[in-house]
């Protein structure tokens, strides 16, 4: 994360109040320069990710699950937006394009299928752009509870609406492990 640090969010929850103070101007300040690198890439950023700035927030949404297909670039993320107790968030798919190249390849869910025995929270996230040529690649930076970070390197981003997702506990870590 370039601009919502881990130790800044931290600082932020400090019992002491001037860290948390002094933390807040730091905050806003964060805030305030991503908010402009965003809208300098807003309009090249694809479809799929233009739809989630403008349609949701995924602050305080769960991770449910994590796919990475074999064959295909592709990545997906499912996760359930913050509701209200008696109706809960919506469930996402958001099915990421991978860019090609060494890294791409290397994106590894071990340290979150062992670290994780409930669905992770994400705390913020921050899209960037990375390189123009020969194609448009961004990143999408995601900050979960426990302060684990998944950047995910990609060239297209689909975000579809789910009517229904279930994730068994056992099935879940099979899917992580494989």
């Amino acid at each position: 994360m370039k601009y919502f640090k881990p130790e800044l969010l931290t600082r932020c929850r400090s019992l002491d109040d001037h860290v948390a103070e002094t933390a807040a101007d730091d905050w806003e300040r964060a805030v305030a320069a991503y908010n402009a690198k965003l809208a300098s890439i807003r309009r090249e950023l694809p479809i799929g990710a233009r739809f989630l700035l403008d349609q949701f927030s995924l602050h305080d949404a769960r991770l449910f699950g994590i796919t990475l297909s074999r064959a295909k670039p592709w990545l997906s993320l499912f996760v359930r937006l913050e509701g209200k107790p008696l109706r809960p968030g919506n469930h996402w798919e958001l099915k990421y394009i991978l860019a090609k190249g060494p890294k791409s390849r290397q994106f590894s869910m071990d340290r979150l299928a062992k670290d994780s025995k409930a669905p992770a929270r994400i705390q913020y996230d921050e899209f960037a752009k990375v390189a123009d040529f020969p194609v448009r690649v961004f990143s999408h930076a995601l900050l979960l509870s426990g302060g684990l970070e998944l950047r995910i390197r990609f060239v297209g981003l689909r975000v579809q609406l789910l009517q229904k997702a279930i994730f068994p506990a056992n099935e879940t870590a099979g899917l992580a492990a494989g």
